[in-house]
């Protein structure tokens, strides 16, 4: 960003300077004649600066969402990373997507270390995705079989991978 608004800054600098030896050398003619320096030292950096501003307002709109947006088949789902870079989903939009999952009471029973239940008004009740691939192992529907796959390739696996990554650094 300061890198653009001091080539801004110099280019309009000099620019200036020819038009201001242009002024003094042709009079008023010269300002017209070099007006259009201007748009073509200017134009570049400042179409840079609005897609630099409009990258911007981009990255604080979609802040909290940033990096928990994923997609199965039209429907968004919610999905957090903890410290340790295990994902976890909110429960109320997988059970959008897979019909007869059990309440989450009885998730949390199956599972005492793979189910969050948020409190009131807080956080939002979610399921560890690994668990809920041990939960799914037995399913038989086709719809829950192609969510369980899309679970495994694109939450699961990349997670492992990056602790993976991260035991292999230290």
């Amino acid at each position: 960003m300061r890198q653009l608004l001091l080539t801004i800054a110099l280019r309009l600098l000099a620019c200036a300077a020819v038009i201001y030896l242009q002024w003094r050398w042709l009079g008023p003619v010269g300002l017209v004649v070099g007006a259009p320096l201007l748009g073509v030292a200017l134009a570049r950096p400042i179409l840079d600066l609005l897609g630099m501003a409009r990258h911007k307002t981009t990255e604080v709109v979609y802040r909290d969402v940033s990096g928990r947006h994923f997609v199965h088949r039209g429907q968004m789902l919610d999905i957090a990373d903890d410290a340790a870079q295990f994902r976890w989903l909110r429960i109320s939009d997988v059970r959008k997507l897979i019909h007869g999952l059990p309440a989450d009471q009885t998730l949390q029973q199956l599972r005492p270390d793979g189910v969050h239940l948020g409190e009131k008004n807080s956080q939002p009740a979610r399921i560890q995705a690994e668990a809920l691939l041990e939960l799914l192992a037995k399913a038989q529907d086709p719809d829950t079989l192609k969510f369980k796959h899309w679970l495994a390739q694109e939450v699961v696996f990349p997670a492992a991978q990056r602790r993976e990554r991260g035991r292999v650094g230290k």
